[in-house]
């Protein structure tokens, strides 16, 4: 329970003195905060895949390492402009999705 009273006054913070359109519309917190928890997931994916965290030295050189990221278009942004997505990618440039058995 405390877990989420700690979470809920977090979010009380973060939507203090917003508009729902600020909250909700384009561009706006929810879709801030959906942003980054998918990123933050395909991140710990990627170190479990991988065996190692980012800038770990037993990647290098391995033909199986983060070198970098995918830039994919996610729709319009605060300023109108569409906002990048980026999602870790293997020594391809392709996304690095887990295998799961």
């Amino acid at each position: 329970m405390a877990k989420d009273d700690e979470l809920d006054q977090m979010l009380d913070r973060m939507i203090q003195g917003k508009t729902p359109e600020q909250v909700l519309g384009e561009g706006g917190l929810l879709k801030d905060l959906t942003k980054r928890l998918v990123e933050r997931m395909l991140n710990g994916e990627l170190t479990e895949h991988l065996g190692y965290p980012p800038h770990a030295a037993e990647g290098r050189g391995t033909g199986n390492s983060r070198n970098g990221t995918v830039r994919s278009r996610r729709g319009p942004s605060r300023a109108g402009k569409p906002s990048p997505l980026r999602a870790p990618s293997n020594v391809h440039g392709c996304p690095q999705m887990p295998v799961r058995s």
